[in-house]
This record gives structure tokens, sequence and C-alpha cells, in this order.
């Protein structure tokens, strides 16, 4: 809108001066075709006057031959003066006629020419209006832009970050939304089995007797989860506790953890995170664990105080699946 109003101000300013400068050219033409009246009107008064002078000649000419006191050779001087005169006068008005018309002339290519230079003046004027204000429009255009760099790049920057948090939130969302289905199943699975379930912090676990290692290996996954990670004295001594509370001749020989030194002789490795039993945690007390290649899987012992021993894996007893505690 500022932009408009100014190109419309120079416009109508260009067009003012232009059109003053018209009116006084025209108002000097104007004056000069006055004068050249005046001037037209003189001339035809001073011919009126040369007529009335030579009338007046030939009137008195006229009398004189009528009361016969002039002499022939008098008349024919006066005749000839007159002629004179007369034909002088003629010459004369013959001139100016023609300067006036010259004159004239010369005023009408003024005007014409005086026209098509202030035409041709005027739109250069604009020309040179529109092409002031172009640049400045496109300086202005140019400020403007880099004005909104460093905004519009801070807005790009910010509207990236939220894409990218909106991305994490809508990846964890979708992690916690398959965390729970997975509860649910589990927790599903579970109660089908007829396995009381027991959480813990953030693990759940259940129950089961009546299974070698590799049997309670493959019901522990059936139900969603994996053979128990002990992981410190605490978790220990939760199981210990709800075993302590159950059907003793379900457990006489005790219950199955998810480690083994069946890769390798004397290094126990969880099944279920790959980690030596070393590196985390061990109940091992005395000698064990001692029994070789014989005795390949980790069991918590009904008879030893529940103390950990290696134990051979196709005995069956009872184990424990431990699942993520969906509530944690």
């Amino acid at each position: 809108m500022f932009l408009s109003a100014v190109l419309v101000s120079l416009l109508l300013l260009g067009v003012t001066c232009e059109d003053q400068s018209y009116q006084l050219i025209k108002w000097r033409l104007t004056n000069l075709e006055a004068k050249q009246f005046e001037d037209a009107v003189m001339f035809n008064n001073s011919l009126m006057d040369v007529k009335e002078y030579v009338a007046n000649k030939t009137q008195c000419c006229m009398d004189s031959n009528t009361s016969g006191q002039q002499t022939n050779s008098n008349i024919n001087t006066d005749n000839v003066a007159n002629n004179f005169v007369f034909n002088d006068v003629l010459q004369q008005m013959s001139v100016i006629k023609r300067a006036f018309v010259d004159q004239k002339q010369y005023m009408k290519n003024l005007f014409e020419k005086t026209n098509l230079v202030n035409e041709q003046t005027m739109n250069e004027n604009i020309a040179n209006i529109r092409e002031e204000i172009s640049d400045s429009v496109n300086e202005q255009v140019k400020k403007f832009k880099k004005e909104l760099e460093a905004p519009v790049k801070r807005c790009n920057e910010d509207l990236r970050d939220v894409q990218n948090e909106n991305k994490n939130n809508h990846k964890k969302l979708m992690e916690q939304i398959s965390d729970l289905n997975n509860a649910i199943r589990i927790i599903f699975t579970i109660q089908s089995s007829g396995s009381p379930l027991y959480c813990h912090r953030g693990s759940c676990y259940v129950f089961g007797h009546g299974a070698t290692w590799w049997g309670a290996k493959r019901e522990c996954k059936t139900l969603g989860g994996a053979l128990a990670t002990i992981d410190n004295d605490d978790e220990n001594n939760y199981i210990v506790n709800v075993l302590k509370n159950q059907d003793a001749s379900k457990y006489d020989c005790g219950v199955f953890l998810g480690a083994s030194d069946l890769a390798r002789e004397g290094t126990w490795i969880y099944e279920s995170n790959g980690k030596n039993i070393n590196t985390i945690y061990s109940n091992f007390k005395g000698s064990e664990p001692n029994g070789g290649k014989r005795e390949n899987c980790l069991h918590l012992y009904a008879h030893g105080s529940w103390i950990w021993n290696d134990t051979n894996c196709n005995l069956k007893m009872g184990y424990v699946c431990e699942f993520q505690n969906p509530l944690a």
C-alpha cells in the first residue's frame, strides 16, 4: 500500500510539473497571438488611413480639374506622386501581410513542436519514475527477504525439532502399546494356564513344575517370558520367599533358573540376555558349582537352603519363568 501511494504521488507530481510547463507555453502562445491580433488591427487601421488619404487626394485632383485653377503639369505631378505613395503602401502592406502569415505559421509549428516535446518529456519522466520505483521496490524486497532469513531459519529448525520430537514420542508410544499388548497377552496366557502371577519391582514371575531344563525353557517362551535371570539379592530373596510358601512336594528338588554352562564348561551364561552371571550376580556357595560336564544347568536347591547349585539338565523339577512387569 505504501509503495502504491508513492507511485501515485510521483506520477501525479510528474504530471503536475508537465502540466504547469504546458500551461506556461500555452499562455505565452496566447499572448503572442493576442499581440499578432493587435498588430493586425493596427495594420488594418493604417490601411484605412492610407485609403482615406488616397481618396482625399483623388477628390482634390477632381476638384482642381473642375475649377480650372491648376495646370495640367501640376495634375500630372500629383498623380505620379499619389501613385507612387499608393504603390509603396501596397508593397509595405504585402510585406507586412507576408510577415504576419510567416509569423503565424512559425507559431503554429512552435506550438506543435512544444506539444510533442512536452509529451515525450512527460513519458520519459514517467518511465524514469517507474524505473526508480521498481528499483526501490526490488531493494525493499531484497531487504525484507534478508530480514526474514534468520526468523524463517529458526522457524524451520523449530519445526524440525517438533517433528523429531513427535516422531520420538510416536515411537515411544508405539513401543508402550506393544509392551502393553504383550503384557495383556502374557497375562491372558498365564491366566489360561492356571498358574498364579507374582510381581516384584520390574518383573513378574510364574512358577511351574515337572519339566526338564529344556522343557521349562520352552514353556516360559510359550507364555511370553524366559527362565528367570536374577540380578541381585533382593530379587533372589523374593523368589525364595515365594517358593517357601508353595507346595513343598512340587519343588522338593528346587527350581530351574535361566543360566547354564552348556556352551563352555565353567562359564555360566544367562539365556535371556547372554550375560555371564559373574558380571551380574552369583549366589553359588562353597564348592559349587562342582558337577563338571554332568551338571550344566543352574537351579535353586531346596535341600540346600535355596542356594545356587549346578544340576543335570534332564532332571524334572520346578522352574521360574520371568516376565517384564507391565505396570512397572
